[in-house]
């Protein structure tokens, strides 16, 4: 099979030790510093989460979106309907300004880095 259209999206560029986690998370679950030996990125990929830090506040992330979480920087992961999750974690993890999200994005209107 044969996309017509796709654009490719680099979120993250990283390097050293890596690991990519998958997490299926209940409604009301509440998942504490899940990692601070590594850089991560919790990405989701179905629902609704709030990620909340000590650095960025609470932040509420849908289906799509995600974010890059420093080495040692506590984080928790709470899904609000319910989150598949995947998470990457590497020595380091530098976001890509492609990745950034604009208004235009958080209303819908077109993709990030577009």
């Amino acid at each position: 099979m044969t996309a017509k259209a796709w654009d490719f999206l680099s979120l993250a560029d990283g390097w050293g030790d890596f690991h990519v986690s998958f997490a299926h998370l209940e409604s009301g679950a509440t998942v504490k510093a899940p990692s601070i030996t590594h850089a991560a990125a919790p990405l989701v990929v179905h629902g609704r989460m709030t990620v909340t830090t000590k650095v960025h506040g609470t932040i509420r992330f849908r289906a799509g979106m995600g974010a890059v979480v420093a080495i040692d920087e506590l984080y928790s992961l709470e899904p609000d309907t319910g989150a598949i999750v995947v998470i990457v974690e590497s020595d380091e993890l530098i976001l890509s300004l492609s990745a950034i999200s604009t208004p235009g994005v958080s209303l819908g209107k077109h993709g990030p880095g577009m």
